[in-house]
């Protein structure tokens, strides 16, 4: 068994204090007495202010997870589901979380003043769909899960979300379904991950769905209370009624190779309906007694539907390798907080440090610069093998567990049952309709190399032309290690300059009818003309630094 790090055994300590905390119910036995004592204020002045400044600080907290992102794809669902769970909790329904939290807590901890639940540290990463496409169709790339997570920080949160419009992100082979971007995170060996797609709807609005009806853990009796006046019609993709929006989640053992749970969620306006793999999903289903002999079919047969969309879920993590590329960019994307000053969000997390309260995110993104001529796509399959056989679970505070193989470990047990239900959206709003407005890192902040490089595979008059904001030195030998070629290339000439990116996109553009293919910065013409046009284009920007070329 893998010791846990200093990061993992703090979070496991925050995690067991927030079970404990949620456990202070007035209908628990064990801790009836602590549940009076502080819904009849029978403590210390010291612990009236704690508790005063905790729920401030919680309240801030709840804030800022729903209005403190970027507003992509991907992080607006990070955002809800994490928003779903506060509400619960301050509704007294932390003991009872949805299907979605044994994948989704992988993803998030409890605030160590407030209890309340935030996003672990997040890396927001932006790139084509074409883009992604071409790196996980490359039979010479290795897109194993394994190999992707292989130098990710444990516990951080890696999001991939595509450029553009949802609509240009058709699935080759499955037209009918879009992707819009994925969430993975590493936690020891297993790696949690959600993914946001959509499918085709065209029929928006022909039909309502009734979800009122559908079965619920009595635990869940709560949820019913939201149900009477709920609408439950179709929920449309990110303000796009022409598809319906569908949330995949799974949890991996990348050393054994196995897919531990599977959840494929469809979400309406009020509620998502799950439907769950899991053991312990099946086995509370077959206990029900309105359960038809071919239910857990159905349910196992709308998970393999959605086969194709997880072997997406599973290569698309090896695409966080080419957000080393010179050519992407860093962002500001604002967050609500920002756009909505005097909004209640805004106010509530006003009280915050700045730090836990971000008026900007910082997104890095992978442009496609020049043309996007890209061939026809095969998705491979992912080649990991599905295990039904359990998951872990979070445990309460104190409470010793078991491994896979029997051995004790604090904080979690492996377990092999676990429920199905409706999930319930913690409002009727929209929540994606955000405004959004980038705000691009200032080009001119940024100084970097124009280089053009020679490598002697390649044929006459073939030159490389890029930028890098490295030694164009290093950056000759970075491409010497990972591009493929069994030769080093040479550096001709360098201009050390202001906005590289801006200046090697104008160059591209003067030079792009001598481009040998569109997915490489490889130019076939002589290497006096190249010269010609970078230096006019550095001339014509003022671009060029003082210490000139090298």
């Amino acid at each position: 068994m893998n010791e846990q790090s200093n990061k993992a055994r703090a979070r496991t300590a925050r995690f067991n204090a927030f079970n404990a905390s949620v456990r202070i119910r007035e209908d628990n036995s064990a801790t009836r007495a602590t549940y009076q004592a502080i819904s009849e204020q029978i403590l210390t002045a010291h612990q009236k202010r704690e508790i005063k400044d905790g729920r401030k600080r919680a309240a801030g907290l709840a804030a800022v997870q729903r209005s403190g992102g970027s507003n992509l794809y991907v992080d607006s669902y990070l955002r809800h589901f994490v928003s779903e769970y506060n509400v619960r909790m301050f509704q007294g329904e932390g003991l009872h979380m949805p299907s979605s939290f044994n994948i989704m807590s992988s993803f998030i901890e409890p605030d160590e003043q407030a209890m309340v639940l935030k996003l672990l540290e997040q890396q927001e990463n932006v790139m084509s769909f074409n883009r992604m496409l071409d790196r996980i169709t490359d039979p010479s790339v290795d897109t194993s899960l394994s190999s992707a997570v292989a130098d990710l920080d444990e516990l951080t949160i890696y999001e991939i979300n595509m450029l553009g419009g949802h609509a240009e992100f058709k699935i080759p082979g499955n037209e009918a379904h879009v992707f819009c971007g994925l969430a993975i995170c590493r936690e020891g060996s297993d790696v949690s991950l959600l993914g946001v797609f959509g499918r085709s709807n065209p029929t928006p609005n022909a039909r309502r769905k009734d979800l009122s009806s559908a079965r619920l853990n009595p635990e869940k009796g709560f949820l019913s209370a939201h149900m009477k006046d709920a609408d439950f019609g179709d929920q449309p993709l990110f303000g796009d009624d022409s598809y319906l929006p569908i949330i995949l989640m799974a949890r991996v053992d990348v050393v054994s190779g196995a897919v531990q749970s599977r959840i494929v969620m469809e979400e309406s306006k009020a509620a998502f309906n799950v439907f769950s793999d899991d053991p312990d999903d099946i086995a509370y289903i077959l206990s029900s007694t309105n359960a038809s002999s071919g239910t857990v079919d159905n349910i196992l047969s709308k998970i393999d539907a959605c086969s194709s969309l997880f072997e997406i879920l599973f290569t698309a993590p090896s695409c966080l390798s080419l957000m080393d590329d010179d050519a992407v960019g860093v962002e500001r994307h604002p967050t609500k907080l920002r756009l909505e000053p005097n909004g209640e969000d805004a106010k509530a997390a006003a009280a915050l440090k700045v730090s836990d309260a971000p008026k900007y995110v910082r997104v890095n993104t992978l442009y496609d610069l020049g043309a996007s001529d890209f061939p026809t796509y095969t998705i491979p399959a992912s080649k990991l093998k599905i295990e039904t056989a359990g998951h872990w679970r979070n445990l309460g505070f104190g409470q010793a567990g078991v491994d896979k193989v029997g051995n004790a470990v604090q904080g979690k047990t492996w377990v092999t049952t676990q429920k199905s239900w409706v999930e319930q959206s913690a409002s009727s709003d929209n929540p994606y309709d955000r405004p959004s407005t980038i705000e691009p890192v200032a080009e001119e902040s940024i100084t970097g190399w124009i280089y053009v490089m020679r490598n002697a595979m390649h044929g006459k008059d073939i030159y490389k032309v890029g930028f890098t904001t490295k030694m164009v030195d290093e950056r000759a030998a970075q491409l010497g290690n990972t591009s493929g070629q069994i030769d080093m290339f040479n550096v001709v000439q360098s201009w050390h300059v202001r906005a590289p990116r801006v200046i090697e996109h104008e160059v591209h553009e003067l030079l792009k009818s001598f481009r040998l293919n569109s997915r490489r910065e490889l130019f076939q013409l002589k290497y006096e003309k190249i010269r010609e046009v970078i230096e006019r284009v550095i001339f014509q920007a003022s671009a060029e630094l003082p210490d000139g070329t090298a």
